[in-house]
């Protein structure tokens, strides 16, 4: 018997555990985690961010439905397995995105808990900010005064810049794109460079948090939940593998956008007709599992030329082995260099509301894209090499729709726990995010024509054959995929609101003792890259749960 478990030992489950473990009271939390603890894998070189995506006990490896506006293919969507959920395996991005975002959230649910103002606060707690620019004072000068410096999550910035990314990033504020000099500082809009989790060139991951928990929080790895048990309306404790657990207080899902609607469905909380199909008893009938949202991601490749000679890249076994040791030495080196800074711009397209099917918007969608720091897209400069394309030095153009209007849903299989679930985005089903996409997509295009840069390029590897509409489209449909940011399955939202599985103080409807507090409640995709989004809505859920409580009283 515990007081609080809590599914998911990713950002969100494990800052709100340790926070509740850390409360003046010392509950007895429980932290079950489907993955291993993997601590080798937990401060890993920063450098090579994706390669974690790779390692099958990492990941469960999910793949979404075939996509019809993707020719049929399934698209990639990896999830972390582990003790510190997809921190372990994804791109590190730190980005808080933009005080709108907030502000409309608190509207939408009802809130004031949801600002910016609070969200400020709550994002200096979870930051060690390493604010030092470095050789990129000119690009990178955030405000010591906005970011905390001492929380668990380490943060920084590459002090290394690949040779011509200097180049790419004057072009491109040359031709009107203004300059950014913390991309964190609540209004993202313009072109600057992001920090990463990470510290002296190693991954930071949601252990962080786990590693300063108190004695009162247990740490159960290798444990799937299965189920959740019931008396009456109440929850009051979860069905595993490996056994019962009981909760005297709640039990607090928070296994991510894919894997808490799972749990749920599995216990009979969802639609009516998709639990009868899989002949699951009907607990309660809530729409858990719709309203699945996320960002889309495709990238434009282009080799630089010959005369392009980056003294920070590593083009040999003999200077790999070098860089290496190097690293492993003391942190420093060619090696911090690699495929870890880039310059990241999110960008507002003053004609959004002529897009097709922008007047077919619920209303606070549209007043959403009319807030003034509410980015339409965003974009990403880089100079990197990749496996696929060995001895070549790469100029990358990564695109990230915003603000998608596609919704897609995720359901069960079958009723085996050890099935994956299908996960549908429905990518691009909506007529405003095909036409979004090949506006942002012909503007990216332009970029890599203005003559500084065109310079510096041999040609393409990897990109539309013209700006057409048709060239785009083609080259989106074989290529597009997901950037790994999926929200809203259970979604959070007033008592009126239809599709509200949870209200603001996330609890679930219908039910005592049991809450979700993860990305699945979001009730739009926050214009960012969301790991920041889940650490803060642990920390949020926690101040919340330990004022019900009076767990610091």
């Amino acid at each position: 018997m515990y007081d609080f478990i809590v599914v998911g030992g990713g950002p969100a489950g494990a800052s709100l555990a340790t926070r509740l473990a850390q409360t003046k009271h010392a509950p007895e939390v429980l932290l079950l985690e489907a993955g291993a603890e993997n601590r080798e894998n937990q401060n890993t070189p920063a450098t090579e961010k994706r390669s974690s995506m790779a390692i099958p006990k990492l990941n469960w490896g999910y793949k979404t439905a075939p996509q019809e506006n993707f020719l049929h293919r399934q698209a990639d969507y990896s999830r972390g397995k582990t003790l510190g959920g997809t921190s372990v395996i994804n791109f590190m991005v730190w980005s808080r995105g933009p005080r709108d975002d907030y502000e409309e959230w608190a509207e939408r649910v009802g809130d004031s808990d949801f600002n910016w103002t609070n969200a400020e606060r709550l994002y200096k707690s979870i930051e060690g900010y390493d604010v030092n620019s470095g050789e990129m004072s000119e690009y990178f000068k955030p405000d010591p005064l906005v970011h905390g410096t001492s929380g668990p999550i380490s943060i920084e910035n590459g002090q290394i810049w690949p040779e011509g990314l200097h180049t790419a990033v004057d072009a491109i504020v040359a031709s009107g794109v203004k300059l950014n000099l913390d991309l964190n500082s609540g209004d993202p809009l313009g072109l600057g460079l992001i920090p990463f989790m990470s510290r002296k060139g190693l991954r930071c991951t949601a252990s962080a948090y786990t590693d300063i928990a108190p004695s009162n929080l247990t740490l159960q790895v290798n444990t799937l939940v299965t189920k959740l048990i019931f008396e009456k309306n109440k929850v009051i404790g979860v069905q595993t593998d490996k056994g019962k657990y009981l909760a005297s207080k709640e039990v607090i899902l928070a296994a991510g956008a894919v894997d808490t609607p799972k749990i749920l469905l599995l216990s009979g909380i969802g639609p009516a007709d998709h639990l009868k199909q899989h002949g699951i008893p009907v607990v309660v009938d809530l729409p858990v599992g719709e309203n699945l949202r996320d960002h889309s991601y495709l990238q434009l490749l282009y080799e630089l030329n010959d005369s392009i000679i980056d003294k920070h890249l590593i083009n040999s076994p003999e200077l790999l082995l070098s860089a290496r040791a190097q690293f492993a030495k003391d942190g420093t080196g060619p090696f911090t260099a690699v495929n870890r800074v880039f310059a990241l711009s999110w960008t507002r397209d003053e004609l959004v509301e002529q897009r097709v099917g922008f007047a077919d918007l619920a209303e606070e969608e549209k007043r959403l894209f009319r807030r003034s720091t509410i980015p339409t897209h965003e974009f990403s400069v880089s100079i990197s090499q990749i496996a696929r394309c060995p001895g070549k030095i790469l100029f990358g153009l990564s695109s990230v729709g915003m603000n998608m209007q596609s919704r897609g849903t995720v359901r069960l299989a079958s009723a085996d726990p050890a099935d994956a679930p299908i996960i549908d985005p429905k990518f691009l089903s909506h007529a405003f995010d095909r036409d979004n996409l090949v506006g942002d997509l012909r503007r990216m295009i332009a970029l890599s024509e203005l003559p500084d840069i065109k310079s510096t390029i041999k040609g393409p590897l990897g990109a539309p054959a013209s700006s057409s509409d048709e060239d785009i489209w083609d080259f989106v449909r074989k290529n597009m995929g997901s950037c790994w940011h999926p929200c809203g399955t259970v979604k959070m939202g007033k008592a009126d609101d239809p599709e509200a599985c949870v209200d603001s103080e996330f609890a679930v409807k219908h039910f005592e003792g049991l809450r979700v507090v993860d990305l699945s409640v979001a009730p739009f995709v926050p214009s960012c890259h969301t790991t920041s989004t889940a650490y803060w809505l642990g920390e949020l859920a926690a101040e919340k749960i330990a004022r019900r409580y009076g767990l610091n009283g």
